[in-house]
């Protein structure tokens, strides 16, 4: 029983904490506490190394898209050169059409120019000696002629008789050449030599014959030996002048054999007499 006369015992005269367990309190709460500050410690690291990873894959997804814009614009570019190649392609193609029909104007122009200054050369003068100049000139300077000879055909016997000969050697006998021009002459078509080289031929295979004709009748015959040494084969153009002469050279011929006999006389108007008829 309590006795009264004793004073109540105050809270600070309860009975002491053990000092051990305390320090045994303060012990466990230091451990847990750096236990918290290491784990603390060990996240804020794995913080660092995610916002790292996420730096670099931010990085990564950044370049990746770079890459991608990149491969985009070089594709878009691929097809703008391809379309600009197509175009470029079909523009080379016409002018390549452009330059080939420039070439073939070009061509016939200057074909048409050898025609006319070889068809003026032979009816621009009634003199024999001008006439047979301007065969030469023709044969020699517009188809590379190195060595012909020029028949006229007798009308009494239709022999050929030579009346001209150009760069003959001395021991090239010119009548070699009547025993293969019987042919043409009978049948008043030229013979042309296609395949072999045309500056080694002979009076026995001559380069070309070309008959005369003048009014669809045979009056002589040109025998064209050999070219000259850097032309082998002979041109288009050949071809067409070897038509003109064979009209033209003929008349031109027989104009001025006329003239000739006249004692170079022009003819009279009476001889005109009959044109209108």
């Amino acid at each position: 029983m309590t006795d009264p006369t004793k004073p109540a015992a105050r809270p600070s005269d309860a009975p002491g904490t053990d000092l051990n367990e305390e320090l045994k309190n303060l012990t466990r709460g230091a451990v847990g506490t750096r236990r918290l500050m290491a784990e603390h410690k060990q996240l804020l690291s794995r913080v660092g190394s995610l916002e790292e990873e996420n730096a670099r894959l931010r990085a990564a997804v950044e370049a990746e898209d770079a890459i991608r814009e990149l491969l985009g614009k070089i594709e878009t570019l691929e097809q703008e050169k391809n379309a600009l190649l197509r175009d470029f392609r079909a523009a080379e193609a016409k002018t390549s059409g452009f330059d080939t029909r420039f070439a073939e104007l070009e061509a016939e122009l200057s074909q048409l120019a050898n025609l006319f200054v070889a068809n003026n050369c032979l009816h621009s003068t009634l003199s024999l000696r001008a006439v047979g100049r301007r065969v030469t000139e023709v044969l020699e300077q517009l188809i590379g002629v190195a060595a012909y000879v020029l028949y006229i055909s007798d009308p009494q016997t239709e022999a050929l008789k030579e009346v001209s000969k150009f760069g003959l050697s001395a021991d090239e006998d010119s009548a070699t050449a009547l025993s293969v021009a019987e042919d043409v002459i009978r049948s008043g078509k030229a013979r042309i030599t296609g395949s072999s080289d045309t500056s080694q031929g002979t009076l026995a295979n001559p380069a070309a014959l070309l008959p005369l004709v003048v009014d669809e009748q045979t009056v002589g015959l040109i025998c064209i030996v050999r070219t000259l040494d850097h032309k082998d084969r002979f041109a288009t153009v050949d071809f067409e002048l070897f038509r003109l002469l064979g009209q033209h050279m003929g008349l031109a011929l027989m104009g001025a054999g006329l003239y000739s006999q006249a004692d170079r006389k022009l003819p009279a108007p009476a001889a005109f007499s009959g044109m209108n008829r």
